[in-house]
């Protein structure tokens, strides 16, 4: 059985219901005004999805996939009897419900675009923190990294290889976490970015999680405030997590900072380092003697990183230069 239309008058929805209620077995093919996207069935059900003309299925999750799909405004689609579509070894989804976690994106989405409008926005980081403390594991501090001295969501998104969904997801969060400033377009005379393509089959998927308690606002005993940023560093058990803070005294009162450099300013700073760094940098803040200062701040050179040595040692309380 052969089925083919364009999307205009026989929408997506509609034609994976018909061939959901029918029970049919094949593909269904679909290229239009987002690229191409295809999508397999066994007796009814929704075996796999690809986007892309690479044609790979199961990249993305199948609910953030079929909400892709469900994007195109203009395309034309074909089906054609596919028994081969059996061999799938893919999870498999009753073809109501995954339009129903698609329409459920839909929704987000429509809150995400409320922060992040379009992919031409201008993402930078803050120069002030929104609270005392903001915490960020080791694969957003890699984001933020990326975004350092700024740069348009679209070269962000073409550097993790990764949909406008989930691109809109990290953008979002970091926002709303007060890291992040965002601006309608790139500001007078910004150079031009370009990022390496990240490996997808190294980058974390935690990157696109959905963020859960990962910043905090604390005040000590005495009152006074601190600003810092925190990296997690795991290599993937739970058992070996472990913790890099690196806080900042915010108190109005210190005299670490001078008029021109503020403690959100050099958080700022802080953030920009790798987890590599960071923890050097935290390393050296907890050190019990001269020798084990003097070790971690050699990792910090080591790293190659654009530290600012002379605040750095300011910071973890030197006296002299």
């Amino acid at each position: 059985m052969a089925l083919q239309g364009t999307i205009d008058t026989f929408a997506l929805a509609d034609v994976l219901r018909l061939l959901g209620s029918t029970g049919k077995t094949g593909r269904v093919i679909l290229e239009g005004d987002r690229g191409r996207g295809e999508v397999l069935l066994v007796e009814g059900a929704v075996k796999g999805l690809a986007l892309g003309e690479d044609g790979a299925f199961d990249v993305h999750p199948a609910d953030e996939a079929m909400f892709e799909l469900l994007r195109f405004e203009d395309g034309d689609f074909v089906f054609d009897t596919d028994e081969s579509a059996r061999d799938h070894q893919g999870k498999g989804w009753e073809v109501e419900s995954l339009l129903a976690s698609a329409d459920a994106i839909t929704v987000e989405w429509a809150e995400i675009k409320q922060v992040v409008p379009s992919d031409r926005v201008w993402l930078s980081l803050t120069t002030d923190l929104p609270s005392a403390e903001v915490t960020i594991d080791a694969d957003r501090w890699r984001l933020v990294a990326m975004i350092g001295s700024g740069l348009p969501v679209s070269v962000l998104a073409e550097a993790l290889g990764a949909t406008e969904l989930r691109v809109g997801r990290v953008v979002r969060d970091l926002f709303e976490v007060g890291v992040i400033e965002i601006a309608p377009e790139a500001p007078l005379g910004a150079p031009a970015r370009v990022l390496p393509v990240a490996d997808q089959q190294s980058s974390p998927s935690t990157w696109f999680d959905e963020t859960e308690a990962w910043a905090s606002d604390v005040a000590g005993d005495d009152g006074a405030r601190s600003v810092g940023v925190v990296a997690n560093a795991s290599n993937g058990s739970a058992a070996a997590e472990t913790a890099v803070m690196v806080e900042v005294d915010a108190d109005p009162a210190t005299d670490l900072f001078d008029d021109d450099t503020s403690a959100a300013e050099f958080a700022r700073h802080l953030a920009s380092l790798s987890p590599k760094a960071a923890q050097a940098v935290a390393a050296a803040a907890r050190a019990e003697s001269p020798e084990e200062r003097e070790r971690a701040l050699a990792e910090v050179a080591a790293s190659d990183e654009n530290i600012d040595h002379d605040l750095l040692l300011r910071f973890l309380g030197e006296t002299e230069s």
